[in-house]
């Protein structure tokens, strides 16, 4: 969907993207089904199916153990325990301790429960990883790299094409067609991770802030008001004039088709 490398880690496609893990979002959909039958009288009414059946199988145990049939009083244990505890009934504990409260008084708002969990899980993961946690925004209000969960890095990509959309996110998970990342994955074409110009590695942030090469062209990701890459690749506006300075400089070669068809008629 984001035309990402495959190397580039699962957590940051889901961020992203703003797509939860598959597992969280499911809780949500349980969570939301199980209020619903509650609330329609469903769920009382399979508990009430399942009293009626316990009730009768231990009828019959007592008849069963009058006749002495010692097998038979382990199956009726066996059954009334299942129907004890049965998959509605479970599920409706469960539910309970996610939302924290009675099911009848929560609000079936699962989606900021899902983003709980999600944001705990993100975090744990960055300690792993032995990363210091960060807010999702600078103080300019760019979304930055890598960002926790934050429906934000939606308005990165409105209005934009899909190639521009893939160039984007590869420059903001780091994972694009340039030295530094080719020279990781050992293309055998790419000898070294440094940039033409010999000042740095070739990353998105060197060619647009410190790269020689691209001093002439520079001044058209500012347009007007001097931008931090933070605010070039963060902002719905530095990200619409970042894509296309990317596309013009000729270094990423699979975008020189959607280049033509976006821009050269103009």
């Amino acid at each position: 969907m984001l035309r990402a490398f495959k190397a580039t880690p699962t957590r940051q496609l889901h961020t992203e993207s703003y797509v939860p893990l598959v597992d969280l979002w499911l809780n949500g959909r349980v969570a939301r089904f199980q209020a619903r039958i509650e609330h329609s009288g469903i769920a009382q009414t399979i508990r009430d199916a399942c009293s009626s059946i316990q009730t009768r199988i231990r009828m019959r145990q007592r008849r069963r153990r009058r006749a002495g049939s010692s097998q038979a009083n382990r199956l009726a244990n066996t059954l009334g325990n299942t129907l004890a505890n049965t998959p509605g009934a479970a599920r409706r504990r469960w539910v309970e301790e996610w939302t924290g409260r009675p099911l009848e008084q929560w609000d079936w708002q699962e989606k900021r429960l899902v983003l709980r969990d999600w944001e705990k899980r993100w975090h744990k993961e960055n300690r792993k990883l032995g990363r210091v946690a960060r807010p999702g925004t600078d103080p300019g209000q760019a979304t930055l790299e890598d960002t926790p969960p934050t429906k934000q890095v939606l308005r990165l990509y409105e209005g934009l094409k899909k190639a521009e959309s893939a160039l984007l996110t590869q420059a903001r998970t780091g994972k694009i067609g340039l030295a530094k990342f080719l020279y990781s994955r050992h293309v055998p074409s790419v000898l070294t991770a440094t940039c033409q110009c010999q000042a740095g590695q070739e990353t998105p942030r060197h060619m647009a802030l410190f790269c020689t090469d691209e001093a002439d062209r520079r001044h058209y990701l500012h347009t007007g008001q001097r931008r931090t890459y933070p605010q070039m690749i963060g902002t719905n506006e530095g990200a619409r004039h970042f894509v296309r300075w990317m596309m013009f400089s000729g270094r990423l070669r699979q975008f020189s088709l959607a280049k033509r068809l976006l821009f050269d008629s103009e």
